[in-house]
């Protein structure tokens, strides 16, 4: 006789669905409270008991604290260093640097065209002010360079030979290699001298700068198109309370304009969070950002943002 529809085996099977639902709640709540990795969680089959583990969410919880503030230590900029901390509640010491590598060779410089003057005030009875020529290399060196070797071949003036070997070889061109130089002179026995020193860059000011009240943070929504489909993506936009920021070297300020592709920076924690404009309403002050890089979530305040505009000019050695 056919007995799996009969009475017995459907009150066995509601048994075992109770007994299971039961258990199940009992797991997941204790999957809730506890901090164990592992809840073991027993469902009765037909075959017979069986056992298998859940994750905790407690544990999980944790392991995602652990994780986003080792993310967050490691996203530091400027520490230098940071610490870790292990599975077990120990913690590792990480020290991070940038690889030494040989800075880059100038491709070229411009030919000092005019002398600039300075106050020599240290040597009264010789020249005061004293005349200089200026080399900028913006674009060639890194922006917060501090200090660069110069070297200087020096021809004796006295020396009638070396003075029509400069004239004819060097005099008024700026195309000119430093190894080929000296293999030149040294073939040609040329009488020179050697001038090595290293400079300080001259002090550097940030050419524009703003900060920006956010007054709003509202999500909205924006149809993109994705692999021929419209979708509806949902997007942040930021109030910001102007639109205007200041260039320092014209004398009126609030002089410039926040465009698409401008960046700002959080002004708040390590201030090494920078955003990228991507949208942007004049006529609310609405701008939407993309993250450039950094950890930094953008609050509601005032100077919460602040142009970020790397000094790319101005390099002068």
């Amino acid at each position: 006789m056919n007995t799996n529809n009969s009475i017995s085996n459907s009150l066995k099977k509601l048994l075992e669905i109770n007994t299971n639902s039961l258990k199940t709640f009992e797991r997941i709540n204790e999957a809730v409270t506890t901090d164990r990795k592992d809840i073991p969680l027993e469902i009765l089959t037909a075959d017979g008991s069986k056992t298998v583990s859940i994750p905790g969410f407690g544990y999980m919880k944790k392991e995602l604290e652990r994780l986003d503030n080792n993310l967050k230590a490691l996203s530091g900029l400027g520490k230098g260093s940071t610490r870790v901390k292990l599975p077990d509640g120990t913690f590792q010491n990480i020290i991070t640097t940038s690889l030494k590598t040989p800075a880059n060779d100038l491709s070229s410089l411009p030919r000092p065209t005019a002398f600039v003057s300075k106050p020599n005030y240290y040597a009264e009875d010789f020249l005061n002010p004293m005349l200089t020529v200026q080399m900028d290399v913006s674009g060639q060196i890194p922006n917060d360079t501090e200090r660069v070797v110069v070297k200087r071949i020096l021809f004796d003036g006295t020396n009638q030979v070396a003075v029509d070997f400069f004239n004819e070889n060097y005099r008024d061109q700026d195309n000119i290699d430093y190894l080929t130089a000296i293999r030149d002179i040294v073939n040609n026995n040329i009488a020179y001298t050697l001038d090595e020193e290293t400079r300080d860059m001259p002090y550097r000011t940030t050419q524009f700068t703003g900060t920006f009240d956010v007054l709003s943070i509202s999500n909205s929504q924006r149809e993109v198109v994705e692999n021929g489909v419209t979708v509806k993506q949902a997007i942040k936009l930021y109030t910001l309370d102007r639109l205007t920021y200041s260039d320092n070297e014209k004398d009126l300020d609030q002089t410039e304009l926040l465009r698409v592709g401008d960046e700002l920076m959080v002004t708040g924690g390590s201030k090494n969070t920078r955003y990228k404009i991507s949208k942007l309403d004049d006529s609310t002050r609405q701008v939407e950002l993309q993250l450039i890089e950094g950890y930094e979530a953008i609050k509601i305040g005032a100077g919460s943002l602040s142009v970020y505009k790397p000094n790319a000019s101005g390099l002068n050695i």
